[in-house]
């Protein structure tokens, strides 16, 4: 819910952005400080909105796919920092556009809330891991724990890019460690257990009990799919390194590394929803549903 408060306040933010430019309305001091608040605009998005969406989603998410217990963890604090942090955004935002002095500071305290808020995760997350009854993590979780480090890597080259001796690609990296490192590897890491989960349960719902089925992992190729998630994490660590040190083509071959890894990981997930990997004596006993390749078949049954 903090996160679809931060979302309303992004489109309100660009909304006033693209009616400036646009000549709907005529605000010359917005006009003249664009540049400073488009920063705002991308933290209230990318940490306000992705960001802590992505948090809460994920304490589902974790404990589920680690089987780790769900309660004893410190949610309210989490979710207190992340609302004291959208509080100092938004309130600097306020301060740039009324040009009110010691506009510095709530960048700092943001920032400062927000690795209080990232600490609280982390040991969440760490008393999961602790705590799990599956002793060997599976291909989504550990990729989903790669994403997390990304996430700590962003807020520190973010920390880092309020020094005003550094360059402004600091920040550019850091936002970039937060969309593809943080937000694209948790959401490749998840579907990829989602997605084969969401296709068992579909198939052989109607049959459990009464035929043999395969496990879920029965339906994706770890091995394979291992390699590309090392592909893409690697790639979007070349890229973060190559905006701070300007290599221009060095970010062109990374990105493209990211599409290839992205494709083949995309394909991975459709050929789970054809059950390529299934063993081919229980890929379909009788009874059970052949899912369609993109939507969920109507008919089938829990």
């Amino acid at each position: 819910m903090v996160g679809i408060v931060a979302l309303s306040a992004t489109i309100a933010m660009g909304a006033s952005f693209a009616g400036m430019l646009s000549g709907l309305f005529a605000a010359p001091r917005f006009a003249s400080i664009l540049s400073d608040l488009v920063p705002y605009h991308a933290a209230s998005g990318l940490l306000g909105w992705m960001t802590l969406t992505a948090v809460g989603v994920s304490y589902r998410l974790f404990t589920m796919f680690m089987l780790a217990p769900e309660k004893g963890y410190s949610t309210r604090l989490v979710t207190s920092f992340g609302v004291c942090a959208l509080v100092v955004l938004y309130v600097g935002f306020a301060i740039e556009v009324l040009d009110l002095p010691l506009a510095i500071l709530a960048p700092l305290i943001g920032v400062a809330l927000a690795f209080v808020l990232l600490a609280a995760y982390g040991r969440d997350v760490w008393r999961m891991f602790r705590a799990r009854r599956r002793k060997v993590l599976e291909l989504n979780s550990l990729a989903g724990l790669v994403a997390l480090v990304f996430l700590g890597a962003a807020m520190l080259t973010l920390a880092a890019a309020l020094f005003p001796d550094l360059d402004k690609s600091f920040a550019v990296a850091a936002f970039y460690l937060l969309g593809l490192g943080w937000l694209s590897g948790l959401g490749l890491a998840q579907l990829y257990k989602i997605v084969p989960f969401l296709t068992w349960l579909e198939t052989y719902g109607p049959v459990m009990g009464k035929s043999q089925v395969p496990r879920v992992q029965d339906l994706v190729d770890e091995r394979h799919a291992k390699i590309w998630f090392f592909v893409f994490y690697l790639s979007v660590c070349v890229g973060a390194v190559a905006i701070v040190a300007d290599l221009n083509l060095i970010l062109r071959i990374a990105s493209w590394c990211q599409c290839a890894a992205i494709l083949v990981l995309a394909i991975e997930y459709l050929r789970a929803r054809r059950l390529s990997y299934a063993p081919l004596q229980l890929r379909l006993p009788p009874g059970a549903v052949r899912p369609h390749l993109i939507y969920a078949n109507p008919t089938s049954k829990e």
